[in-house]
């Protein structure tokens, strides 16, 4: 695994490769794009551990336990996307792969230093809150290694989208071209997180639910709350 002054070395001599006209139509829209898939990953990894761990009877249950927890709304879903962390993260990966030319190359590398990205921000952080442990630090691992492959999957995705608009288009106007294939990767980014937000809403988002009961006197009742099991 690199180092991360390494990392930071390479992403900072890339940054010179770069003309004015593809890093505004070309880098920075990917930089946003993979920012708003990244913040997917955190409340993902949670549902998908959840699910394969968890011995609760429900799905909503192997999220959140007992716990009533209101689903965020829309915009914030959207917003964790620029946190500057994401977007950290993003810029390394997309600046470090885009040295390579080659369509291939550049997706392979999006997957490698996604992984490496990914680990080292889960360990760092687990670190620095003081709750590392080999248990956690082999989930956050796996995780990552299916994430960064999803990742490689969904970018190629877009980078094929990219060539075709600016293909069908370049013939009229190669800037205008430019211009649309960035507007289509930034709703790309969009559309695969809003996709995501309406998918965990419809799974998890808990629903209200009316009980009429009807009984006859004489009655009593009572209500009682969760008792937590945790020591103290």
């Amino acid at each position: 695994m690199q180092k991360p002054k390494a990392i930071f070395a390479q992403a900072l001599g890339a940054l010179l490769t770069f003309g004015l006209r593809e890093w505004a139509l070309l880098v920075a829209p990917t930089i946003v794009c993979m920012s708003l898939i990244l913040s997917i990953g955190p409340t993902l990894q949670h549902f998908v551990v959840g699910l394969l761990n968890s011995t609760a009877p429900t799905i909503y249950g192997t999220a959140f336990g007992e716990s009533v927890t209101k689903f965020p709304e829309l915009l914030f879903w959207l917003g964790e996307g620029f946190r500057w962390v994401f977007l950290l993260m993003a810029s390394l990966v997309v600046i470090l792969s885009f040295r390579s030319r080659g369509f291939r190359a550049i997706v392979v590398g999006i997957g490698a230093y996604s992984f490496l990205v990914l680990s080292f921000n889960d360990i760092f952080t687990s670190l620095i809150k003081g709750t590392l442990t080999f248990s956690d630090m082999l989930t956050d691992v796996t995780a990552n290694l299916g994430g960064s492959v999803l990742i490689a999957f969904i970018i190629s995705a877009m980078l094929w989208l990219y060539e075709q608009i600016f293909g069908l288009m370049e013939g009229n106007n190669k800037f205008w071209a430019q211009i649309s294939a960035s507007l289509v990767v930034l709703l790309f980014g969009f559309l695969i997180s809003g996709i995501s937000y309406f998918l965990s809403q419809y799974i998890y988002n808990p629903l209200s639910v009316r009980i009429d009961v009807r009984a006859n006197a004489p009655i009593s009742n009572s209500c009682n709350h969760p008792v937590s099991t945790a020591s103290g």
